[in-house]
């Protein structure tokens, strides 16, 4: 239902997955939605179900939720979001190019990041890892150049290709014991100083710590 700017979603289970977001029912309304509310019952947030919608500011997420499709709130202009205990999964471009977005909470819960996922989100000023975490996808936080600080849990025993690429903010890195293969170019063009690296990594790809000055093996 959709009133004075709030659009609410209800129902129980998965929403549909659209191939394009003016497929969806309320892409009529997409020009005014400041708000939206997600209903508690639904489980998933369908691909595409909100792209585009360039007005969106705030969003509610039931403590239902499991997984967040491919393109669900891209380009948009989120402020923030908590994503809740219970989501798994956050699929591809899921939150790409949300360039006001400043804030955002994992949950520990979740297990996999997809491909693109945060990417160019350049307003993002902090990112906290869950444990637990295990699949950071190609480019998955590519280009969020406000965040000064991270750290890679080591369940994420993979980081993808170029997946914390163009974060010239960042100036300390930490990549937790457990972590084993670092994608090409994963961290490139960054403005690090130094890194320790654990001895669990075996695979450093191609200018995956492209302009980091000093690279210690610990």
């Amino acid at each position: 239902t959709y009133d004075d700017g709030r659009l609410t979603i209800s129902g129980s289970g998965a929403m549909a997955d659209y191939y394009e977001s003016s497929a969806t029912p309320w892409f009529q309304q997409a020009g005014h939605v400041k708000e939206l509310v997600i209903g508690d019952g639904v489980t998933h947030i369908g691909d595409k179900a909100f792209a585009y919608f360039g007005g969106v500011t705030s969003v509610w997420l039931p403590d239902s939720l499991k997984t967040i499709g491919s393109y669900a709130f891209s380009d948009t202009k989120l402020l923030g979001i908590r994503i809740p205990e219970g989501v798994t999964e956050i699929g591809d471009s899921a939150f790409m190019s949300c360039a006001n977005l400043t804030s955002v909470t994992l949950p520990d819960s979740l297990t996999s990041v997809g491909y693109w996922a945060f990417g160019y989100c350049a307003g993002l000023e902090s990112l906290e890892l869950p444990d637990g975490l295990e699949m950071i996808d190609d480019y998955a936080f590519c280009g969020c150049s406000g965040v000064k600080s991270l750290t890679i849990p080591g369940t994420a025993k993979n980081i993808g290709e170029n997946a914390f690429s163009s974060w010239t903010g960042l100036k300390e890195l930490v990549i937790s014991d457990g972590v084993e293969t670092i994608g090409r170019m994963a961290f490139s063009d960054s403005h690090l100083q130094t890194l320790v690296l654990p001895d669990s990594v075996v695979t450093l790809g191609d200018a995956a710590l492209r302009r980091a000055v000093d690279v210690y093996y610990g």
